[in-house]
């Protein structure tokens, strides 16, 4: 659903050209690739190896992130990789050192960075607002939907 949703940023930007979109499902890519005008690929790899591709996202589950991103960026591409980077701190700092060694840019999509509650509660920690700050629980999200228990966020890979 991310990479869907980078997908149609990246075609309705007036500023980059979506060259093409892959997915485990060849379907998903089809139906991708029909609705944003580009072409469908069977694999990561072969775009990587694409030299019209100047930038990469990375949407997949956590398991094939750090392995895709690295492969993009000593390719000479920039990347741009969901949360997590990486599903511990070596894959991240192997993700850090692949970016430093290629010279090329690397950025991880945290998208509620910007949120306004996100926002609001900066603003009132910046402030002093609610005093010194020791431990923060926060929640925020959605509460699924049928078949959320089967998707890749329930498989460990």
């Amino acid at each position: 659903m991310i990479g869907a949703k980078r997908a149609r940023e990246v075609y309705e930007h007036p500023s980059t050209d979506l060259q093409s979109v892959t997915d485990v499902a060849p379907e998903r890519s089809a139906e991708l690739a029909d609705k944003y005008r580009c072409k469908a690929v069977a694999n990561w790899q072969t775009v990587v190896a694409d030299d019209r591709v100047n930038v990469i996202v990375v949407c997949t589950p956590n398991g094939y992130t750090a392995e895709i991103a690295v492969a993009a960026l000593s390719a000479g591409k920039h990347v741009l990789v969901e949360k997590p980077p990486g599903r511990d701190l070596s894959e991240t700092q192997t993700l850090s050192d692949a970016a430093r060694r290629s010279g090329r840019i690397l950025k991880v999509g945290f998208n509620h960075r910007y949120h306004p509650a996100i926002r609001a509660a900066h603003r009132h920690v910046a402030q002093g607002a609610i005093g010194d700050v020791i431990h923060v629980r926060a929640r925020y999200g959605h509460g699924g939907r049928p078949g959320y228990e089967r998707e890749w966020r329930a498989n460990p890979i």
